[in-house]
């Protein structure tokens, strides 16, 4: 019985191991990518923008992350989108300098000058 069991669950998950094996590199990238995406705005939320918060005091607001800017009607979550700006520009520039990293120095096949 357990040797059926296993040859059941061999089968049902050997597709999957197979399909994991063979994209290796990209399951690690995405990973990595998504571990990289939650530092980078950890770093950006609590160091670089309570930096910037005396300019958005200056503005008017009472802090980054609630400045708004009223206009007619509509209120524009500004704080907000700085501090999306600020993470995506770091996230930018983190991944730049790890991909040439590595491929110059050649830990990625294909990469070197």
């Amino acid at each position: 019985m357990t040797q059926a069991v296993v040859q059941g669950l061999d089968s049902a998950f050997g597709d999957a191991r197979s399909i994991i094996r063979k994209n290796f590199g990209l399951t690690i990238g995405v990973t990595l990518g998504f571990a990289t995406k939650d530092f980078v705005k950890g770093i950006v939320d609590h160091f670089v923008m309570p930096l910037l918060n005396p300019l958005f005091q200056v503005l008017g607001g009472d802090s980054w992350d609630e400045f708004v800017i009223n206009v007619g009607p509509w209120s524009l979550p500004v704080g907000a989108l700085v501090t999306d700006v600020v993470t995506y520009s770091v996230l930018v520039i983190a991944l730049y300098v790890f991909i040439n990293v590595f491929f110059d120095s050649k830990l990625i096949s294909g990469g070197g000058k």
